[in-house]
């Protein structure tokens, strides 16, 4: 018991001052300069950048929606593409689409379209109360199946390569399982597909009485899925403004900064029933690793892609574990299948210091599987 004791003790002590060290840190980042952060803070302090339906990111590519449907749109980047299939980016539910075109030097919308690739970008935008009764087969199979169709109906093409971002990537695999005539290629990017580990977040939702949770709320909303992710990371926010003190005054540092975590604060709800099938068959029955997931009564197998399959795995990834995304390999029957690990976290791959070497690697694997007009 005095053991114990010496170790609960010991960590308050660490608590203790780590708790000094970001006091510190708070009070040299109030003494700075940069004019940009100071508004950026002042706005988060009076909530006016938590009211999501009037957000809007700081950068944008230049686009074209090419169709609109209840909450979601498409948005097309090339203009004058090179490349006779298109490919089709598909984000998470609850992630705003951005991330993938967060800003001039740090977009991968912009980078694949300057190489002449024709990019689409399905954006879900923000769900309201009259999402909370569709299920995850309306996301799947009717809405990304329509996006497909619109993306290859407007670039004039008979198939399209698929790249889905952490949980876009999951449900778009389930719809390139059943529709691989129309899909060429599936690139996966730092996305799950075994729910068998033990990170915080999996327990988390393993624990989870989600029917409780959703009597109460009505809906997953992001200021709880923001919670779950800080008791996920309970010092992410520590090294956060440590790192910000140590940029100073560097103004693409803090430019950096301003614009993702613009994009953190920006998270949208899980339609109620959406998010209870997902909980409960792929967290808590872990259904789809185990060959047994079906929705809306269509069984759904991962060994039943055949097509070529690029996974693009984090190695400092805490969202999403390294065997829960190589899961999709071991599964799939591709001849074909493919792996690029990048030394980052699970945004920094898309948006950080080394995203480039996954870019790099991403487009050279596209280059593979398609051919120039």
């Amino acid at each position: 018991m005095d053991n114990e004791n010496d170790v609960i003790f010991g960590k308050i002590k660490g608590y203790e001052a780590s708790t000094r060290e970001f006091g510190k840190l708070i009070k040299e980042f109030s003494m700075s300069k940069n004019s940009e952060l100071k508004k950026y803070i002042t706005e988060n302090i009076h909530g006016k950048s938590q009211i999501r339906q009037a957000q809007k990111q700081v950068y944008e590519t230049p686009s074209q929606t090419i169709y609109t449907e209840s909450s979601w749109r498409i948005l097309s980047y090339t203009k004058n593409p090179k490349w006779s299939n298109p490919i089709l980016l598909i984000p998470s539910l609850i992630n705003r689409y951005y991330i993938l075109d967060l800003m001039e030097n740090a977009s991968f919308v912009k980078f694949l379209s300057e190489k002449g690739v024709n990019v689409y970008l399905l954006d879900w935008g923000i769900p309201g109360p009259e999402h909370d009764h569709l299920e995850l087969s309306t996301y799947v199979f009717k809405w990304i199946g329509r996006a497909v169709r619109k993306v290859l109906n407007h670039a004039n093409a008979e198939n399209l390569t698929m790249m889905g971002y952490c949980m876009g990537a999951t449900i778009a695999a389930l719809y390139a399982s059943k529709n691989q005539d129309l899909v060429n290629g599936f690139i996966s990017l730092a996305a799950p597909y075994d729910f068998s580990g033990e990170d915080a977040l999996t327990v988390m939702a393993k624990s989870m009485d989600v029917d409780k949770m959703l009597e109460c709320h009505g809906e997953m909303s992001a200021d709880l899925m923001q919670s779950g992710f800080m008791i996920a990371q309970p010092t992410s926010v520590y090294f956060k403004m440590k790192s910000l003190a140590e940029n100073g005054n560097n103004e693409k540092r803090n430019n950096t900064f301003m614009h993702l975590e613009r994009w953190l604060a920006d998270n949208v709800s899980f339609p109620k029933e959406a998010y209870r099938e997902y909980i409960k068959k792929f967290y808590q029955q872990n259904l789809l690793a185990k060959d047994e997931l079906t929705l809306s009564d269509e069984k759904i197998l991962l060994s039943d892609i055949k097509i070529p399959i690029l996974s693009v795995i984090a190695s400092k990834d805490n969202i999403v574990m390294k065997n829960a995304a190589l899961a999709l390999n071991e599964k799939v029957k591709s001849t074909q299948k493919d792996i690029i690990e990048v030394e980052a976290g699970h945004i920094g791959i898309i948006m950080g210091r080394k995203a480039k070497v996954a870019w790099e690697g991403i487009f050279d694997w596209f280059k593979k599987i398609n051919v120039i007009k």
